[in-house]
């Protein structure tokens, strides 16, 4: 069984001070983020993310009380600045295309997405916060931006109605992109994006 690291006991003058720095945040955030990657999450310390970001322990601590608290913020630092409804560019697939950065987890760490996730997936087993947030923020929310895709092309006349009943479109997208990453470890550039939906995303709704 994995340790649970916790904050060792601190006065309630600890509590107080200055402002939290949003900067020094983002570096505790991203080194916590790059560690879950190259050693996993059992391995990732609190100890080893003040080393990696520069930031005192005793500041970290007095901004998570544990290591479970810091993972789940740093992926939810990730999230899109943008999270109303989906672009609407007027036609379907430009629609796919301007949504797909939003079935990504990690774009900010362009080809060092992957092992990542992989510690990720770690995590989400003995994290119980974490895995119920990736299931709102990713299953709940992909699914959201899909169904406005898919209305929208209905109303358009692109796709018909019977377009709405592929619940398996949602999962299409996020689950090939993963296993890309996680399998050839090739990059998910803009020729992929355009191949998923042109040979695939496409021809599913189009033909319902």
């Amino acid at each position: 069984m994995t340790r649970r690291e916790t904050a060792p006991p601190r006065s309630n003058s600890a509590t107080r001070g200055r402002p939290r720095d949003p900067e020094v945040d983002r570096l505790i955030s991203r080194a916590a983020l790059e560690l879950l990657g190259e050693v996993g999450y059992d391995r990732t310390s609190i100890e080893a993310v003040a080393a990696r970001s520069g930031v005192a322990k005793a500041s970290i601590y007095r901004r998570w009380p544990g290591k479970p608290e810091l993972i789940l913020d740093a992926v939810r630092a990730q999230e899109p600045a943008n999270e109303g409804a989906p672009e609407d560019t007027g036609t379907l697939r430009g629609d796919l295309l301007a949504a797909f950065p939003r079935f990504l987890v990690f774009s900010s760490f362009e080809n060092s997405q992957a092992p990542i996730i992989t510690g990720l997936i770690q995590a989400m087993r003995v994290n119980p916060d974490l895995t119920e947030y990736m299931r709102g923020r990713f299953i709940s929310s992909i699914n959201h931006i899909s169904e406005i895709i898919v209305e929208r092309a209905i109303t358009r006349g692109e796709v018909p109605p019977a377009a709405r009943s592929l619940r398996l479109f949602h999962d299409i997208a996020p689950s090939l992109t993963v296993a890309r990453m996680l399998m050839t470890y090739e990059p998910v550039d803009d020729q992929f994006r355009e191949e998923l939906v042109d040979t695939i995303l496409l021809p599913l709704l189009k033909n319902a």
